[in-house]
């Protein structure tokens, strides 16, 4: 007998997952132990067009609660030619572009990422250390600008902490 709509609804609302600030999944407050199954959900959340954040595993799905955005980038590597870069996702693709990326800081002191046909995303630890290098402050040291060989890009500092639907600033 299938469940009532509105039952499953509710179960599906009040999953017990959330994805932290971090890429981290946890369920109701724990941390999902195995990497293989945090890999899996990293690759099952999508972003729907109302802005929810919902995780498919096989044909089961159900919502998640996030800090913030629901993509992370796990490493970048900048082409100095060309000022592109590829960037390598925690849901499993590279994602890569002959154009810069567009960044900008929280004010959680998280870099976050606008890229390609993608939402937007945030760098985790390891990652950012990789962008750390590239950072300068403007010539009237106000900012800070990504430099990826002759090229300068100035990156603004957010307001408020992305959602995961969030267009770029």
């Amino acid at each position: 007998m299938p469940l009532d709509p509105e039952v499953l609804e509710a179960l599906r609302r009040n999953s017990g997952l959330t994805l932290g600030g971090e890429g981290v999944w946890r369920y109701h407050g724990s941390k999902v132990p195995h990497p293989r199954v945090q890999k899996l959900f990293h690759e099952g959340v999508e972003v729907r067009d109302d802005g929810e954040v919902v995780l498919h595993v096989g044909r089961l799905w159900c919502y998640v609660a996030c800090d913030s955005v629901a993509r992370f980038v796990d490493g970048i590597a900048f082409h100095a030619d060309s000022g592109g870069f590829s960037a390598r996702m925690k849901h499993g693709p590279v994602v890569a572009a002959d154009v810069p990326p567009q960044l900008a800081f929280g004010p959680d002191e998280r870099l976050y990422v606008w890229l390609p046909g993608q939402e937007v995303a945030c760098f985790t630890r390891g990652a950012h250390q990789e962008v750390v290098g590239h950072l300068e402050p403007t010539d009237d040291d106000r900012g800070v600008e990504l430099v990826i060989g002759s090229h300068r890009w100035p990156l603004p500092t957010l307001d408020e902490v992305p959602h995961p639907d969030a267009g770029a600033p």
